[in-house]
């Protein structure tokens, strides 16, 4: 009651605005902070832990004192430090020195010993790395500088954790499975990577997936121990000294993986600038802006994601199944048996999954009934007996367990691409491989027929290819097919024409060679008219329509019988390209004065 008290009386008169610039006024340390609003959490902290400290802090004796302002304790559990006065008043003597410095006389990592008997690492620019809001504020008995957070390396790993709010998660797990101790033995000198709370929170579903038991939740949580300090400095050295790889034995047992992550080199450099550290293959990343953080016995550092050692990290299948957004994809492991492949843990898999907005363009139920046909389709997506995270990817082809080559390219801004389908997440981390997510389902090594019947907008038009009994005559061949979807075909009439007109109509929308949508625009460059002759024999007239600027806006078909929709060109099958259209095509010779009309 007494701390809720205090702390409803310091919401009303605090102010977390602290000036740039103080009025010179002849008063002690101890007047500063009892005066300025912006220091009132220090205040009541200083009175409520012992009482002695004001008057120290006003003593006729130099002092120098590194004032958290009300800002700096945002981020810290100040009810519970509150209701710790003896951890208060260590943590606050551990503010101040017996001896006046300005910025002016402290030289770089300069030693200082603090009331509470512990040293302090002091600079112009900041005191154990925290730095200042204001220098060199004058009092009558020494200097008063306002930092920016709480000075809590004299406290151990647990401690921090405990009264530091963004690892308050942290430190409840610590607590549950009985570790908290080990972690506040001033004898060792550990690194701790700490999991944000939203990382955390894939623990509870783990748990209960995997039926784990406490005894493999505290191996979990040892997995994010190091058993020797490492700061962020001597991590990245040794990244550089070890081909951007680094490993380091955890509290647990096994090792932790570390990897560099870095820009194009400038012209000149023989490695780009780092950008990243990830742990595992991309199991965590190092959130290089909170690192550091230290205590009296090691170094904290916060990640995004969970560490999980090999027995507890899931598999491609599991990892796929856990995975928001491949849930088609999940389905269609199970209905071919291809799960338990993927989930072979002594196997090594690169998996490119396509996301469920990826499946949506496609037959999915034509897809699962014909298992043979998924499995084809599935095993194309996965090169085997190689783990390629985002990083090793180069340009160039890939074997996939189906036995046909994969294609791996680079656009604009480090997009990668697998054949025309854009890797939209990279990895996801599995004990047997990786995962990479994306746009489109690869069914580039299939024939035309299959990519018309598997697409759900161009199913009418495979039906009535199939009705015409052409559905293999577009298969098999070098081949452009210009494909009406299934709206351009209602009201088109096309069901009127005769069998043999039918059948001449839609070998009149396929040219014999593959042309794809780069070459077509290039044709049209010259005159914005286009022609060329196709499958059924008569000729196709291709123009342009462009802007005031001359930029291309679209190509239209045949005087309008058609648009390409250049949003949906390019998609390839075999050694063919398909191009959707928003109409259906009539060879000249069926009109009656024999145009375009």
């Amino acid at each position: 009651m007494l701390a809720a008290t205090l702390l409803m009386s310091l919401s009303a008169c605090d102010s977390d605005e602290i000036p740039t610039d103080v009025d010179p006024v002849d008063r002690t340390a101890a007047e500063l902070v009892e005066e300025a609003d912006f220091l009132s959490t220090l205040e009541t902290a200083a009175s409520e832990s012992d009482a002695s400290l004001l008057e120290t802090l006003g003593q006729s004796e130099p002092l120098t004192v590194f004032a958290p302002g009300n800002p700096a304790f945002e981020n810290w559990d100040v009810e519970g430090l509150l209701a710790n006065p003896t951890l208060l008043t260590d943590v606050i003597r551990y503010h101040v020195v017996d001896e006046s410095f300005t910025t002016g006389d402290l030289g770089e990592g300069q030693t200082l010993a603090s009331l509470q008997g512990t040293e302090l690492s002091a600079s112009a620019g900041s005191v154990n790395g925290v730095g200042y809001f204001r220098i060199d504020q004058d009092v009558t008995n020494g200097t008063v500088h306002i930092v920016n957070n709480l000075l809590f390396s004299n406290r151990t790993i647990a401690e921090r954790a405990e009264f530091f709010l963004p690892a308050n998660a942290f430190y409840n797990a610590l607590e549950e499975y009985e570790l908290t101790a080990a972690l506040n033995d001033p004898a060792d000198d550990l690194t701790a990577f700490v999991p944000t709370e939203a990382s955390l929170a894939g623990l509870a579903p783990l748990v209960q997936d995997q039926d784990l038991t406490d005894a493999d939740v505290t191996e979990i949580l040892q997995y994010h121990l190091l058993t020797e300090s490492v700061s962020a400095g001597e991590l990245v050295t040794a990244l550089s000294e070890n081909n951007d790889t680094f490993t380091a034995e955890t509290v647990q047992g096994e090792d932790l993986v570390f990897t560099a992550v870095r820009a194009e080199p400038e012209e000149g450099e023989e490695q780009g600038e780092l950008t990243g550290i990830t742990i595992n293959g991309g199991q965590a990343s190092i959130d290089l802006g909170n690192v550091d953080l230290g205590s009296t016995n090691g170094v904290s550092h916060f990640i995004s994601g969970l560490l999980l050692p090999e027995a507890y990290r899931p598999d491609a299948t599991e990892t796929i199944a856990s995975t928001d957004g491949l849930g088609t994809l999940s389905a269609a492991l199970g209905a071919t048996g291809l799960d338990a492949t993927l989930g072979d843990r002594s196997a090594v898999f690169t998996v490119f999954a396509p996301s469920d907005d990826a499946f949506s363009a496609y037959d999915v139920d034509y897809l699962l009934a014909n298992t043979d046909l998924l499995s084809e389709v599935l095993t194309y997506h996965v090169v085997g007996g190689q783990e390629l995270p985002a990083s090793a990817l180069e340009e160039g082809a890939l074997p996939t367990v189906q036995g046909d080559e994969i294609t791996v390219s680079f656009g604009e801004e480090d997009a990668v691409f697998v054949n025309s389908a854009q890797v939209t997440q990279t990895d996801l981390s599995a004990v047997n491989g990786v995962v990479h997510v994306l746009d489109d389902v690869l069914l580039e090594n299939q024939p035309v027929s299959l990519q018309l019947r598997a697409l759900l907008a161009t199913r009418t038009l495979y039906d009535n290819l199939a009705n015409a009994e052409l559905d293999g005559a577009v298969d098999g061949g070098d081949l452009t097919v210009f494909a009406p979807t299934n709206d351009a075909f209602e009201g088109s009439g096309f069901q009127e024409l005769t069998f043999n007109e039918r059948s001449e109509a839609l070998q009149y929308h396929v040219l014999p060679s593959a042309v794809d949508s780069a070459t077509l625009i290039d044709a049209l460059e010259a005159d914005d008219t286009f022609t060329t002759e196709t499958l059924q024999g008569e000729d196709i007239v291709f123009t342009a329509e462009r802007d005031e600027d001359g930029a291309l806006t679209g190509i239209t078909i045949n005087d309008g019988q058609a648009s390409i929709d250049l949003s949906n060109v390019d998609i390839e099958a075999e050694s063919s390209f398909i191009h959707l259209i928003d109409g259906v095509l009539l060879p000249p010779s069926f009109t009656e004065d024999g145009d375009n009309a």
